[in-house]
């Protein structure tokens, strides 16, 4: 048995292997009187996701617990010599009375004249004390404190970090949007014009009457009326959006976008996929959203907390207003204001959308929405008589200023600038009356300027965890480079500088952290948006294209990349590619494009901006390392410009320098430069020169694509198993550490690792290895999501079936006029066809069912005219597909 000759048959899924052993006629081995074949059933992996949303939640929360414990440390001395169980109190406050070691009953102050009662009565909520402490004189320490702390705990996004936030800020936002390629108008963006867009954008009005406002403005700019709809919190298609029609055949998910109806971070990922690089008009646009809604929170001449006191008493105006109306109202009885003042101030509801849902106390269910809340409000005050006080309520409520809150989820869009502006403010104002917060100590930094930095204090994202004993060499995930002599130095945000080399971190970084070559091992993968890697990219989808099931010539190609990807910056589509063609006498314009999706994903984006910024000075060589820079240090815009600087500070520049460290490029590809230019065929090459060509230079000079390269009749291959071979260490145990090298899934992995595991089992039942492996495989047990046609679609292949038939049809019912009918099709939008009637009237050929009379299309929707009728009554069937009935 030891030197039978066996094959083995594999199904591998990713939450199963199927296996089976035969001879060499096929026939299932038997061994002690089995048959050898079974199935392995495993739970199907995941990817490390929602692991790695965990733990990034558990760093952020211990990270804001390191800052809040350091601000204690700065202010314990002072804070002890006013009173000294002040932060027992606070530590304790979360206990019942009976848990606490310091049992006293007020949780903040507990002083003789000064209780929490007094505090509360002297600042309603936390913003009446940051706002207060701006310009109060001689202010409690401990209000110094709880201020801060609470400034430090909630201190803003860093999506915007080194930007000042002034006024004019959304101008500078509505310029550069403008600006875009992708957004085409046909005006010039000047400061009146940008000063324009930006005085409506900021109006009391609603969503409606400030599209109507712009429209007047530019009537003939549809595209730049659906950006600002979006803007204004409005809900768009991407095919208006970005002027695409192919877009209208987008799965219904992504097919349209609101950043007021879904959290646009969790989304974006979704869009980026169909988008590519055109995601930066979304990416824009939802900065002017944020700035807008900023506008609002932060009223202007004003800070955040005077503008969050403003609303507090704006509320509690408001819900005096509203409780009056109630009471006072003249057309209900007695028990009916009762009745009608218990369901909007105190019924607590599961799934309820009265007051006490809205701000969140209701114990028996969750908060409501501000819409959900209006739409109830409304339909309760329809019951109370009409009043100018009634009239002014309902207008605020659809301008969305009534009983506003100070916490929501809008506040996620203020930036850490904006709460630096107040912190500046209170240190400087209790630094009068506080000189410890001015007293510099051996780093060579007051405790002012050390809380400032507290806020601005972030660890960049290439410089990773900072627990040096956890290093990835044994075992853990730090990565970071400390300076001689700080090895054991604690971290803090005055001395990062000093303990931290930035620099150094950033090189292990991509030497630990970056992905690796898919094909060759061990070698770094270059940017997604390189030069060489998004040619290639670009290359290996166009080089699919074909025109009537032949692919294009490479003259049309090459004119394709230079007309519509070098010169332009427009998203390309099928349409714009068979124009272009046409224009420049490639083809007829008959034929049907194919080999490429809805649009282009790939693009030369990064060739742009460069070629923008530079001109003439333009440089490969540069611009490759420049664009690795950016890539690896995205967030640090300061060691972006300084690297520039200091290697290509006399080349470039100040200006130039600044444009590029601006830039912002995300993301790695998949290939690493080695397997791109250093692989050389010695089957492929160039006819005039007789040069061997590399893998871009084939696909260059060639209509040829990357996985066409790997087939057999080229060497490239080859080449690539001889290098991988020569890194291959021998296995001497099967583990599953074999499989770490390989770039797959976590499902793909486990799957490959059950396979290995049986090969390895049956290896030793039968005492040989097999002679043959069959494989079939499985991407997931989900089957795989299908477009669904168009109604247009469905209809044009419909009328392309029956037209044989025709003929015979009209011999029963007469001249149908079906070439008329066809041509009418073809020109009608697809978006008309949702309308049941128009859908119904080209499914019937334009008849009657009943008469088998003409239906005259221009009366198609007079109701006293024409009708839809079932087959069968909705009572008595339910089918899935009612346009069927």
């Amino acid at each position: 048995m030891a030197n039978k000759t066996w094959y083995l048959g594999l199904d591998i899924g990713s939450a199963s292997v199927g296996w089976a052993a035969t001879d060499t006629e096929y026939k299932i081995i038997r061994k002690n009187k089995k048959r050898l074949w079974g199935v392995r059933l495993f739970e199907e992996a995941t990817t490390a996701e929602d692991r790695r949303g965990y733990r990034s939640s558990r760093r952020r929360l211990a990270r804001r617990k390191w800052r809040l414990n350091l601000l204690e440390e700065l202010f314990a001395t002072e804070v002890e010599k006013v009173d000294g169980n002040f932060f027992l109190r606070l530590k304790e406050s979360q206990y019942h009375y009976e848990d606490k070691t310091h049992k006293v009953p007020y949780a903040i102050f507990n002083d003789k004249g000064y209780t929490d009662k007094d505090y509360y009565s002297d600042y309603p909520t936390i913003y009446h004390l940051r706002a207060k402490l701006m310009s109060e004189e001689k202010p409690d320490i401990r209000k110094v404190f709880l201020a801060i702390h609470h400034i430090l705990k909630n201190r803003g996004h860093f999506l915007l970090q080194g930007q000042s936030f002034k006024d004019g800020n959304l101008n500078n936002l509505i310029k550069e949007l403008l600006e875009l390629d992708i957004l085409h108008v046909e005006f010039e963006v000047t400061e009146e014009v940008v000063g324009k867009i930006a005085d409506i954008s900021l109006e009391k009005k609603t969503l409606t009457d400030k599209v109507n406002d712009l429209k007047k403005l530019y009537p003939k700019e549809k595209q730049l009326l659906e950006v600002f709809r979006l803007i204004f919190g409005g809900k768009t298609s991407l095919d208006k959006l970005f002027a695409i029609d192919e877009y209208k055949e987008l799965d219904a998910a992504i097919k349209s976008v609101s950043f007021k109806e879904k959290i646009y971070e969790e989304v974006r990922h979704d869009y980026e996929q169909v988008l590519s690089n055109y995601i930066e008009l979304l990416d824009l646009a939802k900065l002017v959203y944020d700035s807008i809604i900023l506008s609002d929170i932060k009223k202007e001449g004003k800070t955040l907390s005077e503008s969050k006191v403003e609303l507090y008493e704006k509320h509690r105006d408001d819900l005096l207003k509203l409780k009056n109306l109630v009471k006072n109202d003249s057309k209900l009885t007695e028990d009916k204001k009762v009745e009608l003042y218990a369901s909007i101030f105190k019924e607590d509801k599961d799934k309820g959308t009265n007051y006490v849902n809205y701000i969140h106390k209701s114990e028996e269910g969750k908060g409501c929405n501000y819409e959900d809340f209006k739409k109830f409000l409304v339909k309760e005050l329809a019951q109370l008589e009409e009043s100018s006080v009634k009239a002014e309520i309902i207008k605020d409520l659809e301008l969305e200023q009534f009983l506003p809150l100070q916490r929501t989820k809008d506040n996620s869009v203020v930036p850490y600038q904006i709460h630096k502006e107040e912190l500046v403010k209170i240190l400087d104002n209790a630094a009068k009356y506080h000189s410890f917060l001015d007293k510099k100590d051996e780093s060579g930094y007051s405790i002012r300027e050390k809380v400032i930095q507290l806020l601005e204090f972030r660890i960049p994202y290439y410089v990773g965890p900072l627990n040096s004993s956890k290093k990835t060499k044994e075992g853990g995930f730090a990565w970071s480079v400390r300076n001689k002599g700080y090895e054991n130095t604690p971290v803090t945000p005055w001395n990062y500088s000093k303990v931290i080399d930035e620099s150094a971190s950033a090189e292990k970084f991509i030497t630990n952290l970056t992905n690796k070559c898919t094909y060759l091992k061990g070698e770094d993968v270059l940017p997604k948006s390189s030069l060489l890697y998004s040619e290639f990219a670009l290359l290996n989808e166009l080089n699919a294209l074909k025109c009537d099931g032949n692919r294009i010539s490479l003259e049309a190609r090459d004119t394709i990349i230079e007309k519509l990807f070098k010169q332009q910056g427009k998203k390309v589509t099928k349409t714009s590619i068979k124009n272009l063609l046409k224009a420049e006498g490639y083809i007829d314009g008959k034929g049907e494009i194919t080999g490429i999706d809805i649009t282009v994903k790939n693009d030369l984006k990064s060739y742009r901006d460069f070629k923008k910024i530079l001109g003439n000075k333009f440089n490969s060589e540069h611009v490759e390392n420049i664009i690795l820079w950016i890539t690896l240090y995205g967030e640090s815009r300061k060691l972006i410009k300084a690297k520039i600087e200091s290697v290509y500070g006399e080349v470039y520049s100040k200006d130039e320098i600044t444009k590029m460290s601006r830039l912002v490029y995300k993301d790695w590809g998949r290939f690493s430069r080695k397997l791109l230019t250093e692989l050389v065929s010695k089957k492929l090459y160039n006819e005039e020169t007789g040069e061997c060509l590399n893998i871009i230079g084939a696909m260059r000079q060639n209509n040829i694509l990357f996985m066409e390269l790997m087939a057999d009749r080229f060497d490239y291959f080859k080449q690539i198993v001889e290098f991988n071979r020569e890194l291959q260490e021998d296995v001497k145990e099967i583990t599953p550490e074999i499989l770490d090298d390989l770039y797959v899934s976590p499902a793909v992995k486990r799957s490959i690792w059950q396979t290995v595991r049986i090969v390895e089992e049956l290896k030793k039942i039968i005492g040989c290895a097999p002679a043959k492996i069959f494989v079939e495989t499985t991407r997931s047990n989900q089957e795989k999501k299908k477009p669904t046609d168009s109604r247009k679609k469905q209809l044009e292949l419909a009328y392309k079936a029956v037209k044989k038939d025709v003929k015979e049809l009209e011999k029963e019912i007469g001249a149908i006029n079906f070439d008329v009918l066809n041509d009418r099709l073809s020109s009608v939008e697809p978006s008309k066809l949702k309308a049941k009637k128009l859908y119904l009237y080209y499914t019937q050929l334009g008849r009657c069912m009943y008469s088998e009379e003409p239906i005259n299309i221009s009366e198609l929707f007079d109701n006293n005219k024409y009708d839809i009728d079932h087959i069968y009554p909705h009572c008595k069937v339910n089918i899935g597909k009612p346009l069927l009935n």
